[in-house]
């Protein structure tokens, strides 16, 4: 809470049911609101995960591996900004885990100092077979070795009129690396979309050391 002057002049924060703030036209009063704890299974999944890997950096790996966790985010940085060795760490597994646990947790960072790439995907939505398909490049270094994979999340329909879409996605299929590569597409069933409305889909690929790639985000317009 910040208060100047002996009237209120500009305050931030909340005091009982208001909450004070201010925008380009000046100070403002509204009501306090809670935000939503949402709990899906999806959600709880992903912050059993995060508590888990966070767990593991402070009692499971040795200082040798958050220092080598370290060195790998200060060579790769972020794909969105800056990003530490724990941020690496519990990005890199939580996918893994996520998309598949026969992925199996990597401890040692990657000592390759780039991300995992992936050929693009083009993607299509069919009415008629109520399916989202994605095509791969099965001969990506994901594809050829145990260990890497390429995951597809899909959203909820939208209006065709949409034209950007960040989510959220909920992931949907997995295609798992081997030494005799899976064979394109990848896809997945959803008997909702109706011909003429778009979906959102994200891919993403990861490595048998644990580096995930940049992601791959697409508006399909469902045909009939």
């Amino acid at each position: 809470m910040k208060w100047t002057g002996t009237i209120i002049a500009t305050g931030s924060g909340s005091v009982g049911g208001c909450t004070f703030s201010h925008n380009r036209y000046g100070q403002y009063v509204r009501n306090r609101s809670i935000p939503v704890n949402t709990q899906t299974a999806e959600q709880q999944t992903i912050r059993s995960l995060f508590s888990l890997f966070a767990s593991r950096w402070s009692g499971i790996l040795t200082q040798a591996q958050r220092d080598a966790w370290d060195t790998y985010a200060l060579n790769v940085g972020g794909v969105s900004g800056p990003r530490t060795g724990l941020n690496w760490y519990v990005a890199c597994n939580t996918f893994r885990q996520q998309v598949s646990a026969g992925l199996g947790i990597v401890d040692a960072a990657p000592t390759i100092f780039a991300l995992a790439t992936f050929t693009p995907s083009v993607i299509t939505a069919d009415d008629s077979s109520n399916s989202v398909v994605g095509t791969f490049t099965n001969t990506d270094a994901w594809a050829t070795e145990v260990g890497g994979a390429l995951a597809i999340y899909g959203s909820l329909q939208m209006s065709p009129s949409r034209n950007f879409f960040a989510g959220p996605y909920k992931f949907k299929a997995v295609a798992l690396g081997a030494v005799a590569p899976p064979a394109s597409p990848i896809q997945y069933t959803d008997t909702t979309i109706v011909a003429g409305n778009k979906v959102g889909v994200y891919l993403r690929a990861c490595r048998a050391d644990g580096r995930i790639s940049a992601v791959q985000r697409a508006l399909a317009t469902v045909i009939a």
